[in-house]
């Protein structure tokens, strides 16, 4: 948009700027918005205000001149306020205003709704984890106590063994020498 060379001789300007805006997905950078995001033609919900353009005049500042070493200050004159114009009397605003405003809504409360299920999800498959992972540490832990016992069993065994004849066979025998040679010497 360029600046008027000349202002309006009533000071009322008959420009106008139709604002539009959507939602986008979140991430989007300026490098990324398009113009099919603003169109109306896929579906897409796009809010639009006109925006009507109001010329005013800047106002007076105090003007600094050094006369004779001292500086002189012209009084300030302010511009008179300008009557503000009611943008609801623009039937084309109303109509704006008057479409359903639900759509954009109702998509964020779909955004919403999905975004809760994926918390639950993802708390759920945290628990599973956490679950599986105590599961595993109690596993391991029976494993390694099992594995002792089985090493204590069979030093259990091996103590056990004697080299050489037990006791109760020497003196069974000797009974049976000693019945043996008195039987057989008269």
């Amino acid at each position: 948009m360029q600046a008027q060379k000349v202002a309006p001789p009533d000071m009322q300007l008959r420009d106008k700027f139709l604002i539009q805006g959507t939602v986008v997905p979140y991430g989007t950078t300026d490098q990324d918005i398009v113009p099919s995001f603003f169109s109306k033609e896929n579906g897409r919900y796009i809010e639009e205000n006109k925006l009507r353009v109001v010329l005013v005049s800047p106002p007076h500042s105090p003007v600094l001149e050094p006369i004779n070493g001292a500086l002189k200050q012209e009084p300030v004159y302010e511009a008179p306020n300008l009557k503000e114009t009611p943008v609801s009397n623009d039937p084309e605003v109303n109509e704006v205003k008057s479409l359903p405003i639900f759509h954009v809504s109702k998509e964020v409360e779909d955004l919403k709704l999905k975004l809760n299920d994926l918390e639950v999800k993802l708390n759920e498959a945290e628990s599973t984890v956490t679950r599986l992972k105590e599961e595993n540490g109690v596993a391991i832990q029976e494993r390694d106590k099992l594995q002792q016992e089985i090493v204590l069993l069979r030093r259990k065994c091996t103590s056990r063994v004697q080299v050489g004849f037990p006791f109760l066979f020497v003196v069974f025998m000797t009974i049976v020498g000693v019945a043996l040679g008195y039987l057989l010497h008269p």
